[in-house]
């Protein structure tokens, strides 16, 4: 399963607002070194973007192909089709 965020209309507010009510110097101050900061403060944006942010699920197969989208997907089952049906004709133009 592949997931993917997707970004809409308002959800810069949405994530802005949750940015605004953070105390950022509790999240510094309970860690002692940089990196500890550091990574806490990515945690905290990372949860903070996936709460705020509806996310889609997409069932990826091995052999799909990220680049394959609906119309080319389409495409590729007419040709199938016609190569299936011996019009070699419209399986040779459809592109």
């Amino acid at each position: 399963m592949m997931e993917k965020l997707v970004f809409l209309e308002g959800n810069s507010e949405i994530l802005q607002g949750c940015f605004d009510c953070t105390d950022w110097d509790v999240l510094i101050e309970a860690n002692n070194s940089i990196n500890q900061q550091v990574e806490a403060l990515t945690r905290y944006i990372k949860f903070c973007t996936g709460w705020c942010t509806p996310s889609v699920k997409k069932k990826l197969n091995q052999n799909s192909k990220l680049w394959v989208n609906k119309n080319i997907s389409k495409l590729l089952h007419d040709k199938l089709a016609a190569a299936q049906n011996d019009d070699t004709k419209t399986a040779r133009y459809i592109h």
